[in-house]
């Protein structure tokens, strides 16, 4: 009895054991998965931010010092500013100003307690306005309302969290500026000076003193606005035409200027930055109509990086400097996705985008990984007239897109050369090799597709032909005429050869240049000649050989009359002698 006691006793320890060890297993398990879920980054990607209604329009980005991501935008179904703050496990939206007809041209700041500051036009009233959450409520100031004021409002906060707005008063299209002193605001004229203030885009410098692009419509140029500390020092960054359209402004570490724009006169996105006092300027992506609604910011390196819109596809793009070339990576083919893009980049280097999607009139965020662009390869093959691959051909580039280095390679064994991490747009190729013409190609590469090109070119001869044809004085063809060169090219062998029964001998593959040829047949005079052969063709020449002089008197041919006449003697002695 005892025995059968202890051994239910140990059957259920056993079994109590193994439903211990089970929970046990399973409890590592669930904790694995919770902290799995935990170092999940659940920003990363693209989401959907707002889809109530049409919302998303002139987005504008700050990350705070959580790194979580703040967003202002003009909801257009009620023609209302919003905010959507991210809480680190969701996204809580506000409506900041419902008053009439608001939002338009937000722009947002964070302050040093990570409290939103906005700026935005009150089109109602033709106001500036500004909006400051103070903890538990929106504060809303009229900062201008002064005429028709409060177009492209663009925000900035000084190291004391004083806002300062440039923006366009467009009663007389002047580029205006509004500074809080912390008792009031200061407004000042930045420039009156014809049809200007479009787009401004403002930020500040070491000393806190503002700089300011915006789009002068007179003189179809884009300008850069720096205040002295006792006048504004205005420059024209580009004069091509229709360009500066939804810029973007950013100064480094160094009080460089950094400016990404979109170019109308050749629907490209272009880039500009300032060495001294000189501006240059560079074409970053001209792969059909790009680069509106671009947006700039500074990697850890503080190399540039632009979000901005491929108008033509309906795509979000970025494009990111290396340090040597630009890199351009489709970000959301959505389409008609991308518009409004506001660009910040976080403390790990990851990238944050808010952007409009025009499709579904929705707002939405991505978070990328610092991004590798697509790299595209250019494969370039060469071959002959006959379709042969021509091995150690030249190609170059002679034309490429800006900021792409020139290309320079040569074919392998198998006619071909690749090129990669070419950035989109056109491409002029040039392929050459000794002994052929020269040829060129052009092509447009497109992003993220590889591509490839044929390029032939023709061998062009080094060497030449001679065709000697031999007759007699009739103009009859002689055979079996013995054809010799005595002089000829350094570095040509000798000729010799005998003509066939049309009187003709032909010799190929010879150096260019003067030959000495001789042409001989027993019974014949022999006839020497100075021949010139070119390259890349037959070089027909015609010699003449005739019969001595002493052999057309008569007698047999081969002998001279004398000769004949000497044997003729012997021979009758010699019949005189036998008759004796």
């Amino acid at each position: 009895m005892f025995k059968m006691i202890n051994n239910r006793l140990q059957s259920v320890c056993i079994r109590f054991t193994h439903s211990i060890m089970h929970i046990i297993i399973l409890s590592l398990i669930i904790s694995s998965i919770t902290l799995s879920c935990a170092f999940a980054d659940p920003m990363l990607g693209s989401q959907t931010v707002d889809a109530t209604g049409n919302v998303g329009k002139y987005t504008s980005l700050a990350l705070d010092s959580n790194g979580y991501p703040h967003i202002c935008y003009l909801d257009v179904s009620n023609i209302d500013l919003k905010y959507a703050k991210w809480t680190g496990s969701a996204w809580v939206i506000q409506t900041v100003d419902q008053q009439g007809d608001v939002g338009s041209w937000p722009c947002i700041a964070l302050d040093s307690n990570d409290l939103p500051c906005i700026s935005y036009q009150d089109s109602t009233n033709s106001d500036l306005k500004y909006a400051k959450w103070n903890g538990a409520s929106w504060d809303i100031q009229v900062v201008d309302s002064i005429g028709k004021v409060g177009m492209y409002t663009s925000l900035v906060l000084d190291e004391d969290d004083y806002p300062s707005i440039s923006y366009q008063d467009y009663t007389d299209y002047d580029q205006k500026i509004a500074r809080w002193s912390g008792t009031s605001w200061d407004i000042r004229t930045v420039e009156s000076s014809g049809n200007v203030g479009y787009y401004s885009v403002i930020d500040l410098d070491s000393n806190d003193y503002p700089c300011i692009i915006y789009q002068d419509i007179s003189n179809g140029a884009l300008k850069y606005a720096k205040w002295t500390g006792s006048n504004w020092n205005i420059q024209i960054i580009d004069t091509t035409g229709k360009v500066g359209n939804t810029p973007s402004l950013i100064l480094d570490n160094q009080g460089i200027p950094h400016v990404s724009y979109f170019d109308g006169n050749n629907d490209d996105l272009k880039y500009a930055t300032q060495a001294g006092s000189t501006w240059t300027v560079q074409t970053i992506d001209s792969a059909g109509r790009v680069g509106m609604y671009s947006s700039l910011a500074l990697d850890l390196e503080e190399n540039p990086i632009i979000s901005y819109f491929d108008s033509g596809n309906g795509d979000l793009k970025l494009a990111k400097w290396s340090g040597s070339n630009w890199g351009i990576q489709l970000l959301d083919s959505i389409t008609n996705t991308g518009m409004y893009s506001s660009i910040a980049v976080y403390t790990d280097g990851m990238i944050g985008i808010s952007y409009h999607d025009y499709e579904n009139g929705d707002l939405r965020y991505l978070k990328i990984t610092e991004p590798t662009p697509v790299s595209t390869n250019l494969r370039v093959n060469v071959e002959d007239s006959n379709m042969n691959p021509v091995s150690g051909a030249a190609v170059i580039s002679s034309i490429q897109p800006t900021g792409q280095p020139a290309l320079s390679g040569i074919t392998g064994a198998d006619g071909s050369v690749t090129f990669p991490d070419i950035l989109p747009g056109s491409i002029t190729l040039q392929v050459s090799k000794t002994n052929y013409e020269t040829n060129t190609a052009s092509l447009n590469i497109e992003i993220g597709e590889n591509a490839e090109i044929t390029v032939s070119i023709i061998e062009t001869p080094s060497k030449g032909e001679l065709l000697i044809n031999v007759k007699n004085k009739e103009g009859a063809p002689l055979e079996a005429v013995i054809v010799t060169s005595t002089s000829q090219p350094s570095g040509q062998t000798p000729l010799s050869g005998s003509t066939n029964n049309e009187g003709a001998v032909s010799f190929k593959d010879l150096l260019p240049g003067s030959y000495t040829i001789s042409a001989s047949k027993t019974g014949y005079t022999t006839d020497t000649s100075q021949l010139t052969v070119s390259v890349g063709k037959s070089n027909d020449f015609s010699l003449v050989l005739e019969v001595p002089a002493s052999s057309s008197e008569g007698g047999i041919p081969g002998f001279s009359l004398i000769a004949i006449q000497l044997g003729l003697i012997l021979a009758t002695i010699r019949l005189i002698l036998r008759r004796k």
